[in-house]
């Protein structure tokens, strides 16, 4: 091969060999543009322009894990819920900026409602409104007064007395039975039970009024109501007859009687080791 150093020849040699050269250069300041360069070593002092406290160098932290600033957490305001928690007890004014008071019937609970469950304390109960109360107000009551003691009295003034258990007295063929009632008041008292089976009292006026007893008699009252004792007689026309007592309530009486019928005006709880007689001072 025949080497051309010719003049021509040689101008262009050179124009490549410079076009080399500026490309290599090029490049080499492309890779110092880059940052390729060292980063400077942390003992240097170099500061990071946001906050002049960090090295320069120091990689940002991956996302989630970040090390906690125990400095600024410090210093910062504590949320309530935490303070809350970490007391164990609940921020009352918190509570009522958010409207979340605590019920107030909580703090009653164990109050007792006076007459439910109070030891000793009795019933509730309206008598305007206790169906038991309302009926007797309505309705009245009625009693019967039986006969304690009777005598046979002869048209000659015969005297005859049953002075022992069993004994018998003549009605009729001239002889009268004559009987007394402890008591026929104007005014009487009789016992009820509420709807929830709680003792009351009633009391009355009179209102009307009969005399009663065995078939076989006539029997009529010889004194007006409230007059004690009472009096009853009986009579028998025809045959005579002789009397003996009935057994009622499990003791001996004298079949004569009076029905009375009181309208109620007053009801009354009923009162421990009293006769509803006491309780409304009769």
């Amino acid at each position: 091969m025949t080497l051309d150093v010719s003049p021509t020849a040689i101008f262009r040699s050179q124009l490549v060999a410079l076009g080399l050269s500026t490309l290599l250069l090029g490049a080499a300041c492309s890779d110092t543009a880059s940052g390729t360069a060292e980063p400077p070593s942390p003992a240097s002092g170099a500061m990071s322009p946001s906050n002049g406290s960090s090295p320069a160098s120091a990689p940002a932290d991956p996302v989630g894990q970040a090390t906690p600033n125990t400095e600024s957490v410090a210093s910062g305001p504590t949320p309530l819920d935490d303070t809350s928690a970490a007391e164990g007890a609940p921020n009352a004014a918190a509570a009522d900026d958010a409207g979340l008071a605590s019920d107030p019937s909580a703090s009653d609970a164990g109050t007792p409602i006076p007459g439910e469950g109070d030891a000793g304390a009795p019933p509730v109960t309206d008598p305007n409104v206790d169906e038991n109360l309302v009926f007797i107000q309505q309705d009245g009551f009625q009693t019967t007064f039986f006969a304690l003691d009777c005598r046979s009295i002869g048209d000659d003034g015969t005297i005859v007395e049953a002075t022992t258990d069993g004994a018998t007295l003549p009605v009729g063929g001239g002889f009268t039975l004559e009987c007394t009632l402890e008591r026929f008041p104007l005014r009487a008292t009789t016992d009820v039970l509420s709807a929830s089976d709680e003792p009351w009292c009633a009391v009355g006026e009179l209102d009307v009024y009969a005399p009663g007893g065995d078939d076989r008699l006539t029997v009529t009252i010889a004194t007006e109501p409230g007059v004690s004792p009472a009096i009853l007689i009986g009579t028998r026309e025809g045959e005579p007859i002789e009397l003996e007592q009935a057994t009622l309530f499990g003791g001996r009486l004298w079949p004569l009687w009076i029905d009375a019928h009181y309208d109620v005006n007053e009801v009354a709880r009923a009162e421990s080791g009293k006769l509803c007689d006491e309780v409304f001072g009769l």
